[in-house]
């Protein structure tokens, strides 16, 4: 486990470990994944305007165990059980409701950090020399989500439909760069459309000879439905996987400092993110500090 990386506490342990950080803490937060302790609390603080005041964040090491303490979670103690929106969202589902869980109304935490005021502003940091404007020109949001979206939309309906129909098959677990070109010399990796196609046949192929052509279609068109509907179809695409790498590099190629990790390239967003997005979170977190049980609309 990386210095950056949440703390895993073994389920049984939490409970007592919770008690140490309550006089530290407005409420408990816990998570499904291992991840940055910064990003999370940094998006945490600025939905919350600094009101909610959060000293440790719970990693519960998967969604099921998220779910499974939130079940079983009878304590006074406020507290709130945050898990990512996944191919549920895709497949237009939820998690049941339960009280004081919060499911995200995107793919995951990293589709918050997706966004061009932050690529922005990172960009104007790592020059130290050009202005809003011509950062903006520099790195013509509208060309690049062009450049990635119909591709990331149908691979992540065909995952969707995996996941209905063949739920054993790798989806999401294949890599941002099992679909890129490797870029020639200094420029970095692009997505592949050629590559991303043959990944949708070899997946759809496999929902065909286990079913028929006929039944692959009934599932997939409402998913399509949905994706193409959307008025923020990426919403639907995981950032952790694909948003966040394809934005890394595209601003590498723009002049992102070349040495900046993907840990910190995410905080950086994390602390420039628009906030909006944010508002159904916070609305959580409020409810939850005023001692309030969130429950889900």
């Amino acid at each position: 486990m990386s210095n950056s990386a949440l703390p895993v506490w073994p389920i049984d342990a939490l409970e007592s470990i919770g008690l140490l950080y309550r006089d530290l803490q407005d409420i408990e937060v816990y998570v499904e994944d291992e991840d940055s302790e910064a990003i999370y609390r940094e998006l945490l603080s600025r939905a919350s305007n600094n009101s909610v005041k959060i000293h440790k964040l719970f990693c519960l090491d998967g969604r099921h165990n998220v779910v499974t303490m939130c079940e079983k979670y009878d304590d006074e103690s406020p507290a709130l059980f945050i898990i990512d929106g996944d191919l549920d969202l895709v497949l237009g589902e939820k998690e049941k409701s339960i009280p004081r869980l919060f499911q995200h109304n995107l793919y995951c935490m990293e589709n918050y950090l997706f966004c061009k005021d932050a690529a922005i502003e990172l960009l104007i940091e790592s020059s130290g020399k050009i202005l809003t404007d011509a950062a903006a020109t520099l790195i013509d949001w509208d060309a690049f989500i062009n450049s990635i979206k119909s591709d990331l939309e149908n691979l992540f309906i065909t995952f969707g439909t995996s996941r209905k129909l063949t739920p054993s098959e790798k989806t999401v677990a294949h890599s941002f760069y099992s679909i890129c070109k490797k870029g020639e010399k200094k420029s970095q990796p692009r997505i592949c459309s050629m590559k991303v196609d043959k990944l949708i046949t070899d997946i759809e192929s496999k929902i065909i000879k286990e079913f028929d052509v006929e039944t692959l279609e009934s599932v997939k068109t409402p998913i399509k439905e949905r994706v193409f509907t959307s008025t923020n179809s990426l919403s639907y695409v995981s950032g952790k996987d694909f948003l966040i790498p394809a934005l890394y590099f595209h601003l590498k190629d723009k002049g992102l400092t070349p040495s900046i990790t993907m840990d910190s390239f995410k905080f950086r967003l994390a602390r420039h993110c628009e906030k909006s997005p944010l508002e159904a979170l916070a609305n959580a977190m409020q409810i939850t500090a005023k001692g309030e049980i969130y429950n889900a609309a």
